[in-house]
């Protein structure tokens, strides 16, 4: 356990490390990249938000805060804050936001657990990204404990929106075999030309185990990251969210509102709100 945690806690440590990137140019077209990847979920939060309406959204794990970047865009965005543990990111963040001017958005480079969120008065928490698989490992107490602080840091009718992989063809493929393996081309604005996952999967446990490598575009070597993942099922989640209180469940494959199928997605997106 003691090693998953230290892993899954610096497993971001270097990611979007602006000293990579090549000219100012560069990092204008990964912002835009960042900005149009997001797109999706801004809709998704913009249906939960009344016409005319603006909103605190407090945003865990945030990396480069572009989903608070894009709900000001947007102009559904009263104040938000990213919570992000490393530093290359929040620092990316915090560099943005000082070229953008957005004053009312707060990037702060802490773990979770020092945060106040229970006092924070937010109208919506995102947790994306898989986020929110990373807790168990790091403590198995850890995603219980941070979903009862958000639910004390939402106003009343605020909502909760929990984004992850279901790693359901890495699960079947480890079923099959001794492990998952991918190639993925990056695109051309990434420091890295490709990047291979190889993950391993413990049924009884219920955990994976997701190695990265990624490899250099301009230079020989590679980046290496490991991290750990509790695979959730729909009726785990909605039990941890609806025993600290939250209601109005719903479960969707995608921001599209896609229905969700256990056995068919492979992506999983969790609304809930606080009572009104």
């Amino acid at each position: 356990m003691a090693n998953s945690l230290t892993q899954n806690l610096k497993a971001y440590d270097g990611v979007e490390d602006l000293s990579t990137f090549s000219s100012q140019e560069a990092v204008e077209k990964y912002r835009t990249e960042r900005l149009e990847a997001m797109a999706g979920a801004v809709s998704f939060l913009e249906k939960r938000v009344e016409r005319g309406a603006l909103i605190s959204v407090i945003d865990i794990g945030s990396g480069s805060s572009c989903l608070l970047y894009a709900c000001k865009k947007k102009g559904i965005l009263l104040h938000g804050v990213g919570i992000e543990i490393s530093k290359s990111r929040h620092d990316f963040a915090e560099q943005w936001r000082c070229d953008e001017g957005y004053s009312s958005i707060e990037n702060l480079n802490l773990n979770i657990t020092d945060v106040p969120v229970s006092t924070m008065n937010g109208d919506m928490c995102t947790i994306l990204d898989s986020t929110f698989t990373y807790f168990h490992s790091v403590d198995p107490s850890m995603p219980e404990q941070i979903l009862q602080q958000i639910f004390q840091g939402l106003n009343c009718g605020g909502w909760l929106i929990l984004e992850m992989s279901t790693f359901l063809d890495a699960r079947r493929s480890c079923q099959d075999s001794q492990g998952y393996y991918k190639w993925v081309e990056l695109p051309k604005s990434n420091k890295y030309s490709y990047a291979l996952y190889k993950v391993d999967y413990s049924k009884n446990r219920n955990i994976i185990c997701s190695e990265s490598r990624y490899l250099y575009r301009s230079q020989s070597g590679e980046s290496k990251k490991i991290e750990y993942s509790k695979v959730y099922s729909t009726s785990e989640l909605k039990k941890m969210v609806c025993g600290v209180g939250f209601t109005n469940v719903v479960f969707y494959s995608d921001y599209q509102e896609t229905s969700f199928d256990e056995k068919k997605s492979n992506r999983l997106v969790l609304a809930c709100q606080k009572r009104k």
